[in-house]
C-alpha cells in the first residue's frame, strides 16, 4: 500500500459516511479485504501521518479549538484531523490556522475533534488474517515485512524551538481565523 491508496481508504470511509465518528468503523471494514502486508503498510502510514502532524502549530490550534489539550487528546486530534481526508490534513499541516474553514468541528459523540478509534482500525483485521498475532507482534506475523518507502515508524519528538513564547496576543497574528471561530478568554 503506497500514500495515495491510504488517502483513499479515508476518503473513500469519509465519503459513505455523514459522521466524522463512524469513518474508523468503515475503515475498518475496508481493511478486511487487503493482504496481510497491506494492513501493516496502512498502519505504518498512520503512524507516519501522525508523527508529521506532530507540530506545535497544530498543538496549539488544536488548544484554541478543544481547550486544554493533554498527550493523548491531541493525538486523538491528529487522528480527527487525517479522518478528514488529505486535501484538509495537508492544508493543515502548511496553515493550522486553515482549519477554521471546516464546517463541522464534532468528534466521536458529537464533543470536541477527537477522533482515537482511527488508532485501532488495523487491529482487527491483523489479527483476523494472521491467525491471531496483533499488530504488535508484527516481527512474528510478518518476519519479512518492510515499511513502505516514506513511512517512518515511531514517535517523533516535537519540534523544539521559540514558536510561541505564551504571549496570546501573537495567537492573533498565528490563527486570527480560528480566533474570530473560537474566541478565547481574556
Amino acid at each position: 500500500m503506497n500514500a495515495d491508496e491510504f488517502w483513499f481508504l479515508i476518503d473513500e470511509a469519509k465519503s459513505k459516511s455523514s459522521k466524522v465518528a463512524d469513518i474508523p468503523k468503515l475503515v475498518e471494514k475496508q481493511l478486511f479485504e487487503p493482504e496481510l502486508e497491506q494492513i501493516a503498510d496502512f498502519a505504518a502510514w498512520l503512524t507516519t501521518y501522525l508523527n508529521l502532524a506532530h507540530d506545535r502549530r497544530l498543538l496549539l490550534a488544536a488548544s484554541i479549538i478543544c481547550g486544554m489539550i493533554s498527550d493523548d487528546s491531541f493525538t486523538y486530534f491528529k487522528c480527527w484531523l487525517i479522518a478528514q481526508g488529505r486535501s484538509t490534513f495537508e492544508r493543515a499541516l502548511r496553515n493550522p490556522d486553515s482549519l477554521a474553514e471546516l464546517s463541522s468541528f464534532s468528534g466521536q459523540n458529537g464533543e470536541l475533534p477527537l477522533l482515537e478509534n482511527l488508532l485501532y482500525v488495523a487491529t482487527k483485521p491483523f489479527t483476523e488474517k494472521s491467525n491471531g498475532y496483533s499488530p504488535g507482534e508484527l516481527e512474528l506475523a510478518l518476519p519479512h515485512w518492510k515499511a513502505p518507502v516514506g513511512t517512518r515508524l515511531g514517535r517523533v519528538p516535537m519540534a523544539s524551538g521559540d514558536f510561541w513564547d505564551g504571549d496570546k496576543r501573537k495567537l492573533e497574528v498565528l490563527f486570527p481565523m480560528l480566533l474570530q471561530r473560537f474566541p478565547q478568554d481574556k
